[in-house]
């Protein structure tokens, strides 16, 4: 149900903005690309390359560079 998950993802994110410094990065960066694989299966294109910019910043700025080549 990608309403659902995609739920799920948003309320990970708020917990990871609300954690600030303290948050876990990688579950962040985790569910900023399970958002872009549902908007990619919804035909969301726009919402799709957005997340995933914001999740190659967060990837960049918090030097997770395992995560650079899936990005």
């Amino acid at each position: 149900e990608y309403s659902e998950a995609e739920k799920s993802f948003r309320e990970v994110l708020r917990i990871s903005a609300a954690l600030g410094p303290n948050s876990q990065k990688i579950a962040t960066v985790e569910a900023m690309m399970g958002l872009a694989e549902i908007y990619s299966q919804s035909g969301l294109t726009e919402k799709k390359m957005a997340i995933l910019q914001e999740a190659a910043d967060f990837v960049q700025t918090n030097k997770l560079a395992e995560f650079v080549q899936p990005v």
